[in-house]
């Protein structure tokens, strides 16, 4: 059975992302919105989510009030400011577009994007400090996982919009900020020259149980490769990097009184207690048991 049999509503774009078709959110015309969506007045979110066909004429940014952000979801489109700056938007491809700053679009064939307009609080505020490939724009090209999370994200700040559901803004809000911080972690990683296939490597060793070979042949380096420019980006080996994160886990587990030492370690990827106690306590200076009595202690 083929993956649009299995999940009708699913997608495979040509380089290999995985998308979610919805609804556009008004009726269009040429592959346009036919009207502006009002934003709440308290808020002052907008949203929406744009199909263009190749033949879709260019059109320029109207709201420039407002940050905004743009998930560029299947396709490809072209963002220019003035005559001479331009920039490609691709699948995987996240857009910051800051305020007082006018852009204009065109589809490259056909081109889906969410696209969001919304106000910036102060606890996100550091995270507009993105580079800009062209002025009042930036750009990060999201890794794989990222790319997934942060669609999920905001396909349901996009449906909360539609819904407007008590409370609906603060947590919409509070999801297209994920989206941002995302990319704005990503943009982060790579100014510090974090390789890519360093980023996949760590997500893989803290959330799979694949050997650090069948990591380095999913990355696409030789195991040396990624033990040699993993150690360099992040200061310790892909092991070890994988036992503090399994041990992170340990420390969260142990608030859970219901879970014995021993299930903890077998969830933890240590099936040996006695081996889990040892590595718990160089890590933390004291075995798990009496990491848990202090915890209980204290509360």
């Amino acid at each position: 059975m083929s993956l649009k049999d299995a999940l009708p509503g699913v997608s495979l774009s040509p380089n290999g992302f995985i998308f979610m078709s919805v609804p556009d959110s008004s009726s269009s015309v040429d592959g346009r919105e036919s009207h502006v969506k009002h934003a709440s007045p308290h808020h002052g979110f907008i949203c929406g989510y744009r199909h263009c066909q190749p033949e879709t004429s260019p059109w320029k940014q109207r709201i420039t009030d407002r940050a905004g952000l743009l998930l560029c979801v299947d396709g490809e489109g072209v963002i220019s400011y003035g005559d001479d700056d331009r920039l490609s938007a691709v699948s995987g491809d996240l857009i910051l577009l800051k305020p007082s700053v006018a852009h204009a679009f065109q589809p490259v064939g056909t081109w889906h994007f969410l696209w969001f307009h919304f106000p910036i609080r102060s606890h996100v505020m550091h995270a507009l400090q993105w580079p800009e490939p062209i002025p009042g724009l930036g750009k990060a090209s999201l890794l794989h996982e990222d790319f997934m999370q942060s669609q999920t994200s905001l396909l349901e700040a996009h449906r909360l919009d539609l819904q407007r559901t008590r409370n609906w803004s603060e947590l919409a809000l509070i999801l297209v900020e994920s989206a941002l911080v995302r990319g704005y972690n990503q943009n982060m990683a790579e100014a510090a020259g974090i390789d890519r296939r360093v980023q996949a490597a760590q997500k893989l060793l803290a959330e799979s149980d694949g050997s650090i070979d069948q990591i380095a042949r999913l990355c696409g380096v030789s195991r040396t490769a990624l033990y040699e420019k993993f150690k360099k980006a992040v200061g310790v080996s892909p092991r070890q990097y994988r036992e503090e994160a399994l041990l992170r886990r340990a420390v969260q587990l142990l608030a859970l009184p219901e879970l014995s030492i021993a299930e903890i370690s077998e969830q933890v990827g240590m099936p040996d207690p006695y081996y889990f106690s040892t590595r718990f306590r160089k890590a933390f200076g004291q075995a798990p048991r009496d990491y848990r009595k202090r915890l209980f202690a204290g509360s």
